[in-house]
């Protein structure tokens, strides 16, 4: 019995869908990771302006939703002048390394390298200390 084009058709589309999607299952656990990680930034001075990337986000302290494949200023200011800064940067994240590895055995994960969840945020908590008033000031 012979078998209908559009069946042996279909019935190709289907293993080979299924192939390829079995194949790209691990292609890179980074894909499933959020893109963007919660930071918290504090001021040693409760009524300090927060700014990431010169973008006031708070004041005193904030959480802030960030794009883990960047890195960011952080700055907090007082309405007197006073500030003090740091920064977030971006480092190969646990998943990223898992990604990394995986390649090495099966070379498709290493697509997860292009993903945002390849990446953390470092540090996920910043306190800033701000200078008192007068410190540092000649007498």
């Amino acid at each position: 019995m012979h078998t209908p084009p559009l069946v042996a058709f279909s019935s190709r589309v289907l293993i080979t869908g299924l192939l390829c999607g079995v194949l790209a299952a691990p292609a890179g656990c980074s894909f499933l990771v959020d893109p963007r990680q919660d930071v918290s930034i504090e001021a040693s001075d409760p009524s300090a302006r927060i700014f990431v990337d010169g973008r006031e986000v708070g004041t005193g302290t904030a959480v802030v939703s960030l794009r883990r494949n960047e890195s960011y200023a952080v700055r907090a200011q007082t309405e007197d002048g006073r500030t003090a800064g740091g920064r977030v940067r971006r480092g190969v994240s646990t998943i990223g390394i898992v990604d990394i590895v995986g390649g090495v055995l099966f070379l498709f994960p290493f697509l997860g390298a292009l993903a945002p969840g390849f990446w953390e945020l470092d540090p996920d908590y910043l306190y800033l200390n701000i200078p008192s008033e007068g410190a540092g000031a000649a007498d």
